[in-house]
Formats: C-alpha cells, sequence, structure tokens
C-alpha cells in the first residue's frame, strides 16, 4: 500500500515539475526585452524613451518599463509574418513628430498588430513613415 502511495505522489511530482518548465519555456518566448531610443505611444499612453520588455498575451500587448516608470496596454490581433524571418522587433508609426507601437514580432513566431486608433485628419494617415527596432541582444 505505501508503494503504491509513493509511486502516485512521485509520478505526481514529475508531472507537476514537467508542467511548470513548459509554462516557463513557453512565457520566454512571449516576452522580449528592446531598447526604445524615443518617446512613442501605445494607444493612447504615451512612454519616455528607454528600455522595455514587451509581453504578448492572447490578443493583448503589454509593455513595461524595466525600470518601472512607464507602463501601457493594447489590444492585438495575430498577422501573418512576411518575409520577417526569424527578426524579433518592434515597428513603429510616425505621423508628424509622433511614433505609434504598430506591430511586435516576439521569438514565439507570431506576428502581431496593435488595433489602429482613429485619426481625425485622413491626410496625416496616409503620410507616415515606419521605424523598426530590433531587440536587445542580451539574455532575457
Amino acid at each position: 500500500m505505501k508503494t503504491r502511495i509513493f509511486k502516485t505522489m512521485a509520478i505526481t511530482a514529475l508531472l507537476m515539475a514537467l508542467t511548470a518548465v513548459a509554462a516557463q519555456a513557453q512565457t520566454s518566448l512571449n516576452r522580449q526585452k528592446f531598447t526604445v531610443p524615443f518617446d512613442f505611444s501605445v494607444g493612447k499612453t504615451v512612454l519616455p524613451a528607454g528600455e522595455y520588455t514587451v509581453f504578448a498575451e492572447n490578443e493583448t500587448i503589454r509593455v513595461r518599463r524595466d525600470d518601472g516608470n512607464g507602463n501601457a496596454i493594447a489590444l492585438s490581433q495575430r498577422i501573418v509574418r512576411e518575409n520577417s524571418g526569424n527578426s524579433v522587433k518592434l515597428t513603429f508609426h510616425r505621423y508628424g513628430n509622433h511614433l505609434y507601437l504598430s506591430q511586435v514580432l516576439l521569438v514565439d513566431g507570431i506576428g502581431r498588430e496593435l488595433k489602429k486608433q482613429r485619426r481625425a485628419n485622413t491626410e496625416v494617415v496616409q503620410n507616415f513613415e515606419t521605424v523598426e527596432v530590433e531587440a536587445r541582444t542580451a539574455a532575457r
């Protein structure tokens, strides 16, 4: 009887350990550190230049400044990654002097596009520049 209980507990402990390892691996694929050298907006939140960790969680993107002085959450949708290879980057759109986070490409291989913000002036919307920021190469 004791042997059977011991085996059951050992199997349960092993399954819990494997589940924790799998969850950690998945989490590390859904986050990445970036150094953004300019102020930018995520939705209606303006964030200062600095070092950020970007998290992809289901249909949301969370951007957290590493020193704790900035945080934003935005809705996103999955996109097909065309000709991006294994690049890990943030894509911003510049409208005049303002930069808005537009796309997030992380290690997990899934591209995400942030929901577009409505802008009053359609001429400004048509005239934008794209700016990309590659992931930091330091350890996550």
